[in-house]
C-alpha cells in the first residue's frame, strides 16, 4: 500500500473492494495517464473489451474511440496528444451494471497515430472508488516501458468472481500488431474465439 492505495504488480491480484469496509465496490473509474517522449508525438487509446470466459462474443463488446459504451462500461474524451497532468483518458466502469454474461473486462492501450507505445513513459493506470478522477484512489497498475514496434498493451483484466465481486490483475502484456485500425483490431484479435 502507498498513500492508502494498492501498487499491483506484475501478474497480481487485487480484490476491488473498499479498503475501510471490506465491501465490494460497484462503481469504479480507472484513468490512464502517460507522458510522450520529448521530440516524438502519439496518439494513444484507452481500450476494453467486455470478454465472456476470456473471449469475445460480438464486435459490440468492444470499447473504443469508435464505440464509447457497452452496459456499465463508458469511455471518456479522447485525448490526442497525452499533454498535461494526471489522466489522459479514462473509462468508468459501472460494474451492478455489467452484462450478466460478462466475467472479465479486458483493459489496454493502443498506439492510433504517430508514434508506437515506446514514444511513451510514465505509463500507468490508476482506479478510483467512483466515477471520477477526483474520487479515493484504491489502486495504481504501472507498466514498464514498450519496446519499438508494440502498438497494443493489454495493461489489465477485471474478473467477476463466482461470488459476484470483481478483482483486477495487472497483465502488462505488449504486442506488434500495427498502428491506427490495426491496433484496434490486433486488442480485439486477442480475445476473438477461434
Amino acid at each position: 500500500m502507498t498513500d492508502g492505495f494498492a501498487i499491483v504488480a506484475k501478474n497480481e491480484i487485487l480484490p476491488i473492494k473498499d479498503k475501510n469496509t471490506g465491501s465490494s465496490l460497484s462503481k469504479i473509474y480507472v484513468g490512464a495517464g502517460w507522458d510522450v517522449n520529448e521530440g516524438k508525438t502519439a496518439d494513444l487509446d484507452l481500450v476494453a473489451a467486455c470478454l465472456v470466459n476470456g473471449k469475445l462474443t460480438s464486435g459490440t463488446r468492444l470499447v473504443y474511440f469508435g464505440d464509447k459504451t457497452e452496459p456499465g462500461v463508458t469511455l471518456g474524451a479522447d485525448n490526442r496528444t497525452g499533454a498535461g497532468d494526471g489522466d489522459d483518458e479514462n473509462i468508468v466502469f459501472e460494474l451492478d451494471k455489467v452484462e450478466a454474461d460478462v466475467t472479465e473486462i479486458a483493459v489496454g492501450l493502443v498506439a492510433y497515430s504517430g508514434a508506437d507505445l515506446s514514444s511513451a513513459k510514465n505509463v500507468k493506470f490508476r482506479g478510483v472508488s467512483g466515477t471520477k478522477a477526483t474520487d479515493p484512489q484504491i489502486f495504481e497498475v504501472p507498466m514498464v516501458m514498450a519496446e519499438a514496434g508494440d502498438t497494443v498493451l493489454h495493461a489489465a483484466t477485471f474478473k467477476r468472481e463466482t461470488d459476484g465481486t470483481w478483482t483486477v490483475k495487472n497483465v502488462n502484456t505488449f504486442y506488434k500488431k500495427g498502428a491506427g485500425v490495426k491496433a484496434v483490431e490486433g486488442f480485439r484479435d486477442l480475445f476473438l474465439a477461434a
